[in-house]
């Protein structure tokens, strides 16, 4: 369908614009084999920051994936899970939707490689 390819584009477009700054993961994905519902980035520090200064020019971000054991309906499973919640303090979803166009995208990528100073 042509908003999966839409999708792939942006998604393609993401990763080669944002690969290689320094304090930011990429994930990787085979973009031939999973459909893109969103975009993780790994944010080694200053998440909040980032999240506010893109915020503050106008580009929602969010938080979408909550670690089971930290969510109040499995509160008394709760341990200690390091690894997961440091990833948890790290992930970052960029906007990804069908529509965006192709000056949002690079918006986008433009506001992030300004507050890393790239």
């Amino acid at each position: 369908p042509e908003f999966l390819k839409r999708r792939q584009e942006i998604v393609k477009k993401y990763d080669k614009s944002l690969e290689g700054i320094e304090g930011l993961e990429l994930i990787e994905h085979n973009y031939k084999e999973v459909a893109p519902f969103n975009y993780i980035i790994k944010v080694k520090r200053n998440r909040e920051r980032l999240m506010k200064f893109l915020q503050g020019k106008g580009i929602t971000t969010g938080i979408h994936y909550i670690p089971n054991h930290l969510h109040p309906f499995f509160k008394s499973y709760r341990t200690k899970l390091p690894i997961t919640e440091r990833v948890y303090q790290e992930i970052l979803t960029l906007p990804l939707y069908s529509e965006m166009t192709n000056k949002n995208v690079e918006f986008v990528i433009k506001t992030i490689r300004e507050f890393f100073q790239v």
